[in-house]
């Protein structure tokens, strides 16, 4: 990894694995409150997060406050992460994809897809 001294990782419960050859962009934030995985040849533009804990809106007040769980995220080979995207628990971003700055992730991305937008969606396939 690179730049891990402008690097965040919050609540560090667990440790990201990250793969050969990836690049973490300066000021990434990962909450790591559950399992990060990120692949081989991965890159990030600036100011990424990724988010791995989450709440239950269904839920209201104290109870919503103590109703805390964690999704894996998962990020595989080959992916372009651009500037201020964010990552949401529980996603899962297909090898070689490509991730467009600004891009809110709420779902699974395929491989070879360039997603864009909030939320993020199918911009066009790359292969």
């Amino acid at each position: 990894m690179n730049d891990t001294e402008t690097t965040y990782f919050a609540r560090s419960r667990n440790e990201p694995i990250v793969g050969k050859s990836s690049q973490i962009g300066n000021g990434a934030f990962l909450d790591c409150q559950g399992p990060i995985t990120i692949g081989n040849f991965v890159f990030f533009g600036h100011e990424v997060m990724i988010l791995t804990g989450t709440h239950d809106y269904m839920l209201t007040g104290r109870e919503r406050m103590q109703n805390h769980t964690a999704r894996p995220v998962t990020i595989e080979d080959g992916v372009w992460v651009c500037s201020r995207a964010i990552i949401c628990p529980g996603v899962t971003i297909g090898h070689d994809a490509v991730v467009a700055a600004g891009a809110v992730v709420m779902r699974n991305v395929a491989p070879f897809t360039l997603v864009g937008g909030n939320p993020a969606r199918r911009i066009r396939k790359i292969r």
